[in-house]
Formats: structure tokens, C-alpha cells, sequence
């Protein structure tokens, strides 16, 4: 067995040398153990006679009666086992959307936005401002950006109003549980309607949510989380979208498209998490729905730029 082994290490070190780091870990090391174990166990069962040794054989009716005894519902216990692998195959397939953000130990593969996410499809993103007073909520090396895309953007997704876009970018991850954006607006006296977890595509999950100020100025906002690569370092951002709620501003987008297993996650979370809803208007839908394609955009235009940048360090080992 350790023979296979070590041909095991080998050969997972060869592929890395010469196809990569990514052909070599992600893809060979899932399957060379379990294929080489079986190699190896089969040679063993075949080999076994030399030893003296006999694989034991069962038949006969007796037998049978009390397997069928034993379980009398097998052929439904069957049916249930191959209803939840075929479920299961689903799912497992869902966690393929993580690849162009993470990688299988989960290490991010995204830039930091500055670098990635200031060019989706239509629109450019320019940096507006900066805000000092985040640090003491977010730690002395976090920053807090505020980035302004304008252009009138494709001809299936676009805004007349720019989009405006708030990014702290910090090494505490605990940080944006504690100050979290739903408790910020509250606090501020900020009324909130329409909380839901939407997916924004490339295995990233997000909130959108409408909010008004004391004075009735009224706003849509969709934000996430994610871990982003900055040179050797690890770090987390927030990155929330906020589109201003004028009556003037016409936007348009394609209707929203979600997997029936995406959406049973979402809702299963929701649950777990007791979040609020509630239902919106005619005119808040369709600002919602701009604003989570615009951010499905931005996130696959991060994704794409993220695969040209060198490879990612494996953080942890």
C-alpha cells in the first residue's frame, strides 16, 4: 500500500511541475488517493490465493430470506438512498459556481475592488471620497472608499442615476458583524423595508434591502462580503451599492434568473436567520432588479480580471 503511495506523491508533484499548481492540487489530489486505494486494493484481493487465502462466498435461499428479514423495506430504502444522492450530486455541483472566487481550501482568488471591479461591461468606476471615521469600527488598517460608476452602461443594463459604491476593506472579518448594515441604518434613524438574500452569482451571496432617511430621501442598496488576495496578505471587504430612488431616473435590466437549488440554500438560510422582508413596490422591484444584475455584473467582471492577475498564495499552508 505505501508503494501506491508514494506514487501518489509523485505524481501529484509532477503535475504540479509541469501544469501547475492548480492541475495539481485542485484537480489531481481530490482523486489520486482514492483511485490509487482502490489500485492497490484490488491488486491485493486478486493476489490473495498466493497467501492462502480465500475471499468467503455466500448463497444459498437462507441467506437471502434473512438479508429480505432483516430489511423488509429494501427496495424503498433503495429508492430513498438514490432520491438523495441525486440530490446530493446537485449540490455538490452548485459548490463549482466558488471556483473563479475561491479556491477549493477556500483561499479567495479575487483582487481587492480597486484593482478588479472598476470595469464592468458598460460602466466605469472612478473614486469619489474617502471617510477617516471607519477606522475606529474597523480597525486602523481598514479603509472606507466610496467609488461612483457612471455611463449609461449596455444596451440590456443601464441607469440614467450613477451607482455608487461603498468599499471598507479591513483584516478584522468580525468587524462587519458588529457593525453590520441593516444595525447602522436603524441607528440612524433610517427606515427599512424589503430585507432579502439574493444570489449575485459566482458563489457570492448578498443582501438587498430599500432604506429613507428621516427626511424621505429614499435609497436601494445591495452589498456582500467576500475575502479578497492583497499581495501576500488576506483581507476582507464590504462592498454595498446604493442607487438613489429618484422618480426622474430610469433604469433598465434583463428579468432576474435564479437555480431552484441556489434559491433552496438562500431561503434555508433566511430561515435560520430570521430575516425580515416585506413586499415593495412596483417601482422598488425594479430598482431592486438593476441593482442586483449591475452587481452580478461587477462581480463577474472581478472574477474574470481576477483570473489574468498571477496566482494566488495558498494562505495557511
Amino acid at each position: 500500500m505505501w508503494v501506491f503511495n508514494v506514487i501518489r506523491i509523485v505524481a501529484i508533484l509532477a503535475v504540479g511541475k509541469f501544469f501547475g499548481e492548480t492541475a495539481s492540487i485542485e484537480i489531481l489530489h481530490p482523486v489520486a488517493g482514492l483511485f490509487t486505494f482502490n489500485i492497490a486494493v484490488l491488486i491485493m484481493v486478486l493476489q490473495a490465493h498466493r497467501f492462502g487465502l480465500t475471499l468467503p462466498v455466500f448463497s444459498g435461499p437462507s441467506r437471502t430470506r434473512a438479508v429480505l428479514a432483516a430489511v423488509p423495506g429494501a427496495g424503498r430504502a433503495m429508492l430513498g438512498i438514490v432520491v438523495l444522492a441525486l440530490l446530493g450530486s446537485v449540490f455538490n455541483h452548485n459548490l463549482t459556481a466558488y471556483d473563479p472566487i475561491s479556491s477549493s481550501v477556500g483561499n479567495p482568488r479575487v483582487g481587492k475592488f480597486s484593482q478588479v471591479s472598476l470595469r464592468p461591461d458598460g460602466f466605469r468606476g472612478e473614486r469619489v471620497g474617502t471617510f477617516e471615521n471607519g477606522k475606529r469600527f474597523f480597525g486602523e488598517d481598514s479603509s472606507w472608499v466610496r467609488y461612483q460608476y457612471a455611463a449609461l452602461g449596455t444596451s440590456q443594463l443601464g441607469s440614467e442615476v450613477p451607482v455608487l459604491a461603498d468599499v471598507i476593506n479591513t483584516g478584522k472579518l468580525q468587524a462587519f458583524s458588529d457593525f453590520g448594515i441593516e444595525a447602522c441604518y436603524r441607528f440612524h434613524g433610517y427606515s427599512t423595508e424589503g430585507v432579502k438574500r439574493v444570489d449575485l452569482g459566482n458563489g457570492v451571496v448578498g443582501t438587498v434591502l430599500n432604506w429613507a432617511d428621516p427626511d424621505g430621501l429614499a435609497w436601494t442598496t445591495v452589498y456582500w462580503l467576500w475575502a479578497v488576495r492583497e499581495g501576500s496578505s488576506l483581507r476582507y471587504e464590504r462592498v454595498v451599492l446604493l442607487l438613489n430612488d429618484s422618480n426622474a431616473a430610469r433604469v433598465a435590466s434583463p428579468p432576474l434568473e435564479d437555480s431552484i437549488a441556489r434559491q433552496v440554500g438562500i431561503r434555508a438560510d433566511e430561515a435560520v436567520r430570521g430575516a425580515e422582508s416585506g413586499d415593495v413596490t412596483a417601482r422598488q422591484d425594479e430598482l431592486r432588479t438593476f441593482l442586483v444584475q449591475f452587481a452580478r455584473t461587477v462581480i463577474q467582471s472581478s472574477a474574470d480580471r481576477s483570473a489574468q492577475m498571477p496566482e494566488p498564495v495558498e494562505f495557511g499552508g
